[in-house]
């Protein structure tokens, strides 16, 4: 058929950019005291923009135990 799942793109999205937040490297757009955001995208060897997603996450202070 030559198509794929938007789940797949879906998941790979949401992993690249929970880690662009967690690290503060990559697509970051805004990293705040308590809120950071970021994009990606899914670009083909020919250039083409296959799926893009942006995330808005909340960013808690680890407990200390």
């Amino acid at each position: 058929m030559g198509t794929a799942r938007g789940g797949w793109f879906a998941t790979l999205l949401d992993s690249a950019m929970a880690c662009a937040v967690h690290s503060t490297e990559g697509r970051l757009i805004h990293s705040g005291r308590q809120v950071a955001t970021a994009e990606g995208r899914l670009v083909g060897a020919d250039g083409k923009l296959y799926a893009h997603g942006s995330t808005t996450c909340l960013v808690f202070d680890q407990a200390a135990y």
